[in-house]
């Protein structure tokens, strides 16, 4: 049985805080957030994303917590073990949360820069492959066009 989850979170940005914790027989909306502990109040006039730039690989805000307390904001990217946050340079805990997005939490009273970076060790070696076989279809295409006689 499917549980909607994709519907859910199709609705919101690609990074945000929550609004409300979902309920069973919430409507689709923007700004839920379900799957893990919510210890805090969610407090969504206290919290600001600003400056958003996606990357290759990264995405990076500018976000403010005014709280006591740390709140949830969530990148609404497919989660996956890889994934690396960063809080002005300091390591997060990256979490699965709305069953399949990456959650993190932002430090209560505080102001700085999120980073988000996928970090494989193995994508230098898909580049090399690429750049191998790039190589050998260019040659291949392009020697029978150099040797024919004019």
């Amino acid at each position: 049985e499917e549980s909607g989850a994709l519907e859910k979170n199709i609705e919101n940005e690609i990074l945000f805080f929550p609004i409300k914790k979902y309920t069973e027989g919430d409507t689709l909306q923007k700004g839920l957030v379900w799957g893990v502990r919510i210890p805090n109040e969610i407090n969504k006039e206290n919290t600001n994303i600003d400056s958003i730039n996606i990357g290759y690989n990264e995405f990076t805000a500018q976000v403010s917590n005014s709280t006591e307390t740390p709140q949830w904001l969530i990148l609404n990217q497919n989660y996956h073990h890889l994934w690396n946050a960063y809080y002005d340079s300091k390591p997060l805990a990256i979490n699965k949360i709305n069953e399949m997005v990456i959650g993190v939490q932002i430090p209560g009273k505080s102001n700085g820069k999120i980073q988000f970076v996928y970090e494989s060790p193995k994508t230098i070696y898909f580049f090399l492959i690429s750049l191998f076989c790039y190589l050998i279809c260019s040659t291949y295409l392009l020697v029978p066009f150099f040797s024919r006689k004019h």
